[in-house]
């Protein structure tokens, strides 16, 4: 199958199971996280929400007084994002981002490029690169593990595990510097989870 492919199945797999993909995730309390998120940018912070799925993070950051823009492949998802959490969203792909550069002043990847082949990774933190100011926040959380896969659960699902020391090398490569980084266990798998600024 084609990384295009890929790409689309997944897309599908969303669109269509919208709903119940946003009601199992749409609890879930990051609030560790948005406060370590949170403290590292300006008030009233342009934050764009990458791969942003039902708008839950959003929600929490237009709630603290930042403005979010919210980009998913999925218009399933960003319907759901629309009902559930009202602001501003578009579809579109990570690999070529539709902004200005220096239009942010942090980025929030948050279980976002696990969906796409790894060779693809190093692309898109350069655009996110681009699109920050510099000194610029970038949040990213990735499963841990070894490989690339497909899981059967309300449809296709494309998933790609990195490992602590990789995701390290491809933020240095694409421009970041590393602030924080710490590996969080979860119920089927462990989250790297890491904040960087733009060099």
């Amino acid at each position: 199958m084609s990384q295009k492919d890929e790409q689309e199945t997944t897309r599908q797999t969303y669109d269509r199971h919208a709903a119940g993909i946003a009601g199992r995730f749409w609890d879930t309390d990051l609030s560790h996280i948005w406060e370590a998120f949170c403290g590292m940018i300006p008030p009233m912070s342009r934050i764009l929400d990458l791969g942003c799925g039902s708008g839950r993070d959003a929600a929490v950051f237009t709630a603290l007084g930042h403005w979010v823009a919210g980009m998913d492949f999925s218009m399933g998802m960003l319907r759901e994002a629309a009902r559930r959490a009202p602001g501003n969203y578009l579809q579109g792909d990570m690999t070529c981002l539709p902004f200005a550069p220096a239009s942010f002043d942090a980025a929030w990847l948050n279980a976002s490029l696990l969906h796409l082949p790894r060779q693809l990774a190093p692309g898109v933190l350069a655009e996110v690169r681009e699109v920050l100011k510099p000194g610029g926040v970038l949040y990213l959380s990735l499963k841990e593990g070894q490989g690339e896969f497909w899981e059967q659960r309300e449809g296709q699902r494309f998933f790609t595990l990195f490992g602590v020391d990789e995701v390290g090398g491809l933020l240095v490569e694409a421009g970041f510097r590393i602030e924080w980084q710490w590996v969080e266990p979860a119920e089927k798998a462990s989250w790297i989870n890491t904040l960087a600024l733009r060099k």
